[in-house]
């Protein structure tokens, strides 16, 4: 039977290590004998190689962990450094996307914020510019009410001494005709000063039969001066014998004046022309139309002049509130108001009102009647023949 077994001895001053083990089928023994150092050599190289790997891998594990650490936390890192700069009132700051995972969609969603924040803070400072503005002219349009009022009595006592000097010297004296100019010249001073007074008048709004022609012409004698002053022709085109429509002079006169004096501004010192045309549309509305040959309203901005404060001029040149103010005015009206302007080709703007009354004829005894716009397409009985019909336009 095999058996083995191990020693350890000192042979001439050397630890040996030996073994000896029996060969199968035979009665032999075999053995090895090695110095004990020799023996344990390969295994302390491996225990070597072991730690050193050992090390390597620890020392990468920091290097990985501490870049680890500084790439996951470098973007809160700089999301709260900016939520501070946010903190102090300064929106225009915006974070780059350097990732797409949560931390991505946060930054992003922090820039979404700091753009609103920063449009909102841009649109409440040109507010509080408009509002400042806005008082500035109110007080300023008070002073010119009052400058007016006090300049219309010695314009009555020049008007007066004319028409009595032009009575007393011949018609054909070289002097009539300068007289003659000075009565034209301070009559339409007159006349101009009364509609600036009409228009700045506080007053409560009511509502009345209005000739809308003689607004027109109204609100064309108060502004023709400064838009001639400023290169810009006007022109009318006034239907005759428009019906009347219910409204308030004064405000239509102060849409008409802002559209005005809008298109000489747009057209910034260049010579040009401003139309008003009236016509009857449709047998129901009376419309006004306000062209210009400025340089015209980009498409995208169409649809905002009418917003309150929304102004293309620069700080202090405008309010932004002219345009949603005659908005408001024609919707109060019952009417509208529609803007069709195009680059280099000018714009127009369209204002319709409705009349105060139309006509309606009964279909069988022919007998007329007056109906008021907002009785269009209800039922009615004829006082006459007793006949029921839907009030329509004729």
């Amino acid at each position: 039977q095999s058996h083995s077994t191990t020693s350890e001895h000192v042979q001439d001053n050397v630890q040996m290590v030996g073994g000896l083990a029996g060969i199968e089928s035979s009665d032999l023994l075999a053995g090895v004998e090695i110095p004990k150092a020799a023996a344990y050599l390969a295994a302390r190289e491996l225990l070597k190689n072991l730690i050193v790997v050992s090390l390597a891998l620890l020392i990468m594990s920091v290097i990985v962990s501490l870049f680890g650490a500084h790439v996951i936390t470098q973007p809160p890192e700089r999301l709260s450094g900016a939520t501070r700069v946010v903190a102090k009132g300064q929106y225009d700051i915006q974070l780059e996307s350097t990732s797409r995972d949560e931390i991505d969609d946060l930054a992003q969603s922090f820039n979404q914020m700091a753009s609103e924040l920063d449009s909102r803070e841009k649109a409440l400072k040109g507010a509080q510019a408009a509002l400042v503005q806005s008082e500035k002219m109110a007080a300023f349009g008070q002073l010119g009410a009052g400058i007016a009022h006090e300049i219309k009595n010695p314009l009555a006592g020049i008007l007066g001494l004319t028409q009595l000097s032009l009575r007393k010297i011949e018609q054909d004296s070289p002097l009539a005709k300068n007289l003659s100019i000075i009565e034209k010249e301070t009559n339409r001073c007159t006349t101009i000063i009364q509609n600036l007074l009409r228009f700045a008048r506080q007053e409560k709004v009511a509502f009345e039969e209005v000739e809308i022609n003689r607004v027109v012409e109204d609100s064309m004698a108060i502004v023709e001066h400064q838009l001639e002053m400023n290169r810009v022709r006007l022109k009318k085109n006034l239907a005759p014998d428009l019906p009347l429509i219910s409204g308030n002079a004064n405000q239509i006169q102060q849409v008409l004046i802002n559209l005005m004096i809008n298109a000489q501004q747009a057209m910034e010192g260049r010579s040009g022309e401003v139309s008003l045309k009236t016509s009857n549309h449709n047998s129901r509305y009376i419309q006004i139309q306000v062209r210009d040959t400025g340089p015209g309203i980009p498409e995208d901005l169409q649809s905002k002049i009418f917003e309150p404060f929304f102004t293309t001029k620069d700080v202090g040149k405008g309010t932004g509130l002219g345009l949603s103010v005659s908005y408001g005015i024609i919707q109060d009206h019952g009417g509208d108001i529609q803007v069709k302007s195009a680059l280099g080709k000018g714009t127009a703007f369209n204002i319709s009102l409705p009349l105060s009354s139309l006509s309606t004829v009964c279909p069988k005894c022919n007998k007329k009647y007056k109906i008021k716009p907002d009785s269009l397409g209800r039922k009615d009985k004829c006082k006459q023949c007793g006949t029921v019909f839907k009030l329509e336009v004729t």
